[in-house]
């Protein structure tokens, strides 16, 4: 009876293979799923630093035009006053990037597009596209090395009217403005 005992513990005891191959599997299954949640979350925060950004600058020029009566006359004169010391930046502009979420929203630096400042956390560009000296437009694009995965390019008018542009991925899944703006 003893031997019997033995040949049933030594059986039972341990993992099969396959059980093994089993929990291996629900456990990448598991790990796909939360990376994925956790991709989106990080497209979801980027996308808010761009509108961060753009509400800044769109927020800059209608101070701009409160003052004066008019938006800048051109891209040169825009962009020197989201940029240089005209004493019409939003405050802190001269502040270092660390209180730039906190402060002001947008780098006080030329962008890599032509007429662009930088958003804080280096990953959009935002564009200033002056139709005339009564309204403009603004185009948050994405930095080389950062891809949304569903959101190409944001924009925001004067009139605080917003649009987007979807990537391929967006497209094929119909991705709609309220994912994009975070609505």
């Amino acid at each position: 009876m003893n031997k019997t005992l033995n040949k049933l513990l030594i059986k039972s005891s341990g993992f099969t293979l396959i059980e093994m191959m089993i929990t291996v599997a629900i456990v990448i299954i598991l790990a796909t799923v939360a990376w994925s949640a956790y991709e989106t979350q990080l497209d979801k925060g980027r996308r808010g630093d761009a509108i961060v950004g753009l509400k800044s600058v769109r927020q800059a020029l209608i101070s701009f035009k409160s003052d004066r009566g008019v938006f800048p006359a051109d891209q040169a004169a825009a962009m020197n006053f989201l940029t240089g010391n005209t004493g019409y930046r939003p405050t802190a502009a001269n502040a270092p990037p660390a209180d730039c979420r906190t402060e002001r929203g947008f780098q006080a630096i030329v962008g890599s597009i032509a007429n662009s400042v930088r958003s804080c956390s280096w990953y959009w560009d935002i564009e200033v596209s002056l139709i005339d000296t009564t309204s403009f437009t603004l185009t948050a694009t994405t930095l080389p090395g950062y891809d949304d995965d569903y959101c190409a390019s944001l924009e925001l008018n004067h009139l605080d009217a917003k649009n987007f542009s979807r990537t391929a991925k967006g497209t094929a899944d119909g991705i709609q403005m309220s994912r994009c703006w975070a609505e």
